[in-house]
C-alpha cells in the first residue's frame, strides 16, 4: 500500500500545479465557452488582485452566490489567492437565508449573478455582478480586465488559515458553518484522487501536482491529463467544491458543465462529449437507468461511475454495470463536516466492491463546527 504525504500548500496550489502541467487543456466546457486550465489561472490572479484592491485582507470572508460556470471558478481560487476565506451559497436560497449565513460568515464581499436580491441587512460591503446587464455595483469581467496576471503576496498557515466555511444541517434548522483550513481540503483532495486514480501528490516549486506510480496504468483506467467528467454536482455544495472540482483540476481532467440534469441529455451528453467519468447522487442514476433505449447509446468511454449522498439499491447497481460495461461502478460516503470524502469501495480496475456498502474509511481529517 501506498503511504501517502500531503503537500503543506494551501488549496490555490493545486491549480497552480495544473496550470503549469496541463496549461493549454481545457478544464471548462460551458456549452459553447472553453476555458483552458492556463487562464483559469491567470484570471483567478487577477480576480484575487482585484480583491485586495478593494480592500479585502487575509482572513476576510468573500461569498461566491452563483450556480456552476466560469465565473465561480475564477470568484473561487481568485479568492483563495488573495488570502481570503471562501463560502459558498445557494443561489435558491431566500433572502432570510442568505442573510443568515452571510452575518454568520462576517462576509465583507459576494460575487452574484442576482441583482433582485438586498444586502441591506447584512455586513456586505461589495457587491461584484457576474452580468453584463445595467446593475448599480461592481462588474465581475471590469475589475479582471483592470488587473495585471500576478501573484498576490500572502502568507498562509495551512494549518490554521480558513480556506472554507462550508453551510450544512440545514434541514435542522439554521445552517451551521464548517471552518475547514487548507491542510483539510489538501489533504481530503489528496486522498480522495490517489484512492481513485493513483499516484501520490508532490510539490514542484510551491505548487501540488499528482505523479504516476509505477504499475498504475495497469491499475486505474483513466491517466492523469485525460479524464473528462459530466458535471451536475453544484460547486456550492461540498462534493462539488472538493470533488468534483479540486479532485478533478488536480488530476488534470476536463470538466463538461450540465446546467439541469435531464436523464436522456445527460445520456447523449455522454456520448457526444466521450466522457470518461461521471458521478452524482442515487437518484440521478436511478433516473437514467429508465431512459427508454439506453442499451443502444453509445456509453462505451466512460471508465468510472461513482454515486454518493444516498445508497443505491442492489438491482440499480446491477443495471448500471451492464450499462456502463467498460467501468468500474463504485459508491462512496462524504459528508461536509468531514471535508467531503470518508469511505469508499475501491476504484481500481478489478478491485472488490461490495454492493450496499459505501467501502472502508479512506479519509482522516480534522475540522471545527
Amino acid at each position: 500500500m501506498t503511504q501517502l504525504t500531503y503537500p503543506q500548500q494551501p488549496v490555490h496550489h493545486i491549480l497552480k500545479g495544473s496550470a503549469r502541467r496541463y496549461g493549454e487543456r481545457l478544464v471548462l466546457i460551458d456549452q459553447e465557452e472553453h476555458l483552458t486550465y492556463e487562464q483559469l489561472y491567470k484570471d483567478s490572479l487577477k480576480f484575487a488582485r482585484a480583491l485586495v484592491r478593494l480592500g479585502i485582507e487575509k482572513g476576510d470572508v468573500v461569498c461566491v452566490h452563483l450556480p456552476n460556470c466560469s465565473s465561480f471558478l475564477v470568484a473561487y481560487y481568485g479568492t483563495l489567492m488573495s488570502g481570503a476565506t471562501f463560502t459558498p451559497a445557494n443561489p435558491l436560497l431566500s433572502e432570510d437565508e442568505l442573510s443568515h449565513q452571510l452575518n454568520d460568515a462576517r462576509a465583507r464581499v459576494i460575487i452574484t449573478s442576482n441583482s433582485a436580491v438586498s444586502f441591506k441587512e447584512t455586513l456586505i460591503e461589495h457587491i461584484i455582478y457576474v452580468s453584463d446587464e445595467g446593475v448599480e455595483g461592481l462588474n465581475f469581467k471590469q475589475l479582471l480586465q483592470q488587473e495585471e496576471a500576478t501573484p498576490v503576496a500572502i502568507d498562509v498557515d495551512v494549518e490554521s488559515d480558513l480556506a472554507h466555511i462550508a453551510y450544512t444541517g440545514g434541514t435542522t434548522g439554521r445552517s451551521k458553518g464548517v471552518m475547514l483550513t487548507h491542510a483539510n481540503v489538501v489533504t481530503n483532495v489528496v486522498q480522495s484522487c490517489c484512492f481513485t486514480n493513483g499516484g501520490v501528490a508532490e510539490v514542484e516549486d510551491e505548487a501540488i501536482v499528482l505523479n504516476e506510480l509505477p504499475g498504475d496504468k495497469e491499475k486505474y483506467a483513466i491517466p492523469f491529463g485525460t479524464g473528462r467528467l459530466l458535471n451536475v454536482t453544484p460547486w456550492y455544495h461540498a462534493m462539488g467544491t472538493v470533488g468534483y472540482l479540486n479532485n478533478v483540476l488536480l488530476q488534470g481532467s476536463t470538466i463538461i458543465l450540465i446546467k439541469r440534469f435531464e436523464p436522456k441529455s445527460f445520456l447523449e451528453a455522454i456520448a457526444y462529449h466521450q466522457v470518461t467519468s461521471v458521478g452524482g447522487a442515487a437518484p440521478m442514476f436511478h433516473a437514467l437507468i429508465n431512459v427508454p433505449g439506453i442499451e443502444k447509446m453509445d456509453l462505451s468511454s466512460v471508465k468510472q461511475v461513482r454515486s454518493g449522498a444516498s445508497p443505491i439499491s442492489k438491482v440499480a447497481l446491477e443495471k448500471l454495470k451492464g450499462i456502463f460495461r467498460n467501468a468500474t461502478v463504485t459508491e462512496a460516503y462524504g459528508l461536509s463536516e468531514a471535508t467531503m470524502m470518508l469511505t469508499s469501495n475501491p476504484a481500481e480496475i478489478g478491485g472488490k466492491t461490495k454492493a450496499g456498502s459505501v467501502g472502508i474509511l479512506r479519509t482522516i481529517q480534522r475540522f471545527a463546527l
